[in-house]
């Protein structure tokens, strides 16, 4: 008996170091094909870095810069209002066409802006006017002037922008005024302005001169009474001066380099004008508008 269970405790440590053996051997070969699966998984990592390397590459970093510029803080001022309008009612409904008789007058002077006003210098370069839809904008606040833009805030030249509005199948009608000195003209009446149910929008530009890049104007200001579906009467719009964020300079000069990479577009207020002062009042704590528009109905 006692051989018997001898034999028998035997036969069960034979087994259970058989089956010790078998559980190392899938455990080795396990081990094994993890790392086999490891090496694979971390090539296909690396091709996948490579691959997003490659398609998330930095452009330009000229390009970038002027495309994800962020504006200087001294330069945006979202307090600031671009113009002030004060609009007269009418009930000519706006599925209409109409036309505008516009007005400019000169508010740019040393009275009201005295620190470095160039005197019998100070002009406006020819002024344009444009009717359009809501899908075109001439210009505006925060984004980058167009060359027509900057032709007309730099030289006063604006046969780019002409051709600008020219191409744009938003754009309704245009005016284009003439230049004016200040010592000898302070007002100016344009062509009028059409408009109708597809153009109830209406922005116009004229160069500060002399300056650098420097303009007034105003721009997307809707003429129709949207609540009443009817046109304004009257349009009255106080604007300010602007910069074309296109040329260096802080004087009344146009001789200046180009301003590299482009800015944007901005209102010189009582924070944001050049540390000079420039454009500022007597009480040098305020910006005072430039000219003010005048547009009065002419109902066909």
């Amino acid at each position: 008996e006692l051989n018997t269970q001898e034999e028998e405790e035997a036969e069960e440590e034979a087994a259970i170091e058989e089956l010790n053996t078998q559980e190392e051997e899938e455990t080795t070969s396990s081990s094994s094909g993890e790392e086999e699966s490891e090496g694979a998984t971390e090539g296909r990592v690396q091709n996948v870095q490579q691959v997003a390397q490659k398609t998330l590459r930095k452009p330009n970093a000229q390009i970038t810069q002027k495309a994800l510029r962020i504006p200087n803080t001294q330069t945006t001022q979202n307090d600031l209002p671009d113009f002030d309008v004060i609009t007269t009612d009418s009930d000519t409904a706006s599925s209409q066409y109409v036309s505008y008789a516009c007005q400019f007058d000169n508010n740019w002077s040393a009275a009201n802006h005295p620190v470095m006003y160039p005197g019998d210098s100070a002009q406006w370069s020819p002024h344009v006017l444009a009717s359009h839809s809501d899908k075109y904008t001439m210009w505006s606040k925060g984004s980058m002037s167009s060359d027509g833009v900057e032709m007309v805030a730099e030289m006063g030249d604006t046969s780019i922008l002409e051709a600008e509005l020219d191409a744009s199948d938003e754009v309704g009608c245009v005016a284009i005024g003439n230049g004016m000195f200040n010592s000898e003209t302070q007002s100016q009446v344009f062509d009028n302005v059409v408009m109708g149910p597809a153009f109830h929008f209406m922005s116009t530009i004229t160069m500060i001169v002399p300056s650098p890049d420097w303009y007034s104007g105003f721009y997307d200001v809707n003429f129709v009474n949207e609540a009443k579906g009817a046109w304004y009467e009257k349009v009255v719009i106080s604007t300010y001066p602007w910069d074309a964020g296109t040329e260096d300079g802080d004087t009344y000069s146009t001789e200046n380099s180009a301003t590299e990479p482009q800015e944007f577009i901005s209102r010189f207020g009582p924070s944001t004008v050049p540390s000079n002062g420039v454009f500022l009042n007597s009480d040098r704590n305020d910006v005072l508008p430039v000219a003010v528009w005048t547009c009065d109905l002419q109902v066909w």
